[in-house]
């Protein structure tokens, strides 16, 4: 009796979200609204950027360096580098309870040995029962905010990319930033 009392349950939730999506994005005579998630408070935090140096929140907070980031919580992480990611770096994801529904990891070298990062982060994984994803850190960062905004139990540990692909344009507003302040010509 219990089974089908929640399945009932499920697919009533399901069908209120939808209705109410669907309402709020079309309100007729061709008007449709956009929601900005990352500006939304109560989908938790979500990274809105990052640089060479560290992660910028949605909340206006920059984090320096490495970050473990939970919906809600952003934390400190205490490494160095790629090569210092292994079970005792990761030991802070066996003390939560509830068990996440996934860790996502997101590396920061382009060249990292990824064989010997996978090694470790299998072994914990394995050990621990838990759903690991190793990512580059562009597309970890865009997994975890994803996550977080359908509201499922994730976390997220980053580190800051070694290199950051500008693009065309920035390098025009970077280089008439240059111009402008010490008021040099750069040859693009």
């Amino acid at each position: 009796m219990l089974l089908p009392r929640i399945i009932h349950n499920f697919r009533f939730s399901r069908k209120f979200c939808l209705s109410a999506l669907r309402k709020s994005s079309y309100e007729g005579d061709g008007k449709t609204s956009v929601t900005i998630l990352n500006k939304e408070p109560g989908y938790g935090i979500m990274i809105d950027s990052y640089s060479k140096e560290g992660f910028r929140l949605n909340n206006g907070l920059f984090v320096i360096g490495p970050l473990i980031l939970f919906p809600h919580t952003a934390l400190s992480w205490n490494v160095a580098s790629d090569q210092e990611i292994n079970k005792n770096s990761l030991a802070v994801f066996n003390l939560i309870e509830p068990k996440l529904d996934l860790l996502i990891i997101g590396y920061g070298k382009k060249s990292t040995n990824s064989r010997l990062l996978h090694e470790e982060i299998m072994a914990f994984k394995s050990k621990e029962r838990l759903n690991v994803e190793v990512l580059p850190v562009e597309r970890a960062i865009a997994t975890f905010n994803y996550l977080t905004s359908e509201r499922r139990w994730v976390a997220g540990a980053f580190i800051p990319p070694e290199f950051v692909q500008l693009y065309e344009s920035e390098e025009m507003e970077k280089a008439a930033k240059r111009k402008q302040t010490y008021l040099v010509d750069d040859y693009i």
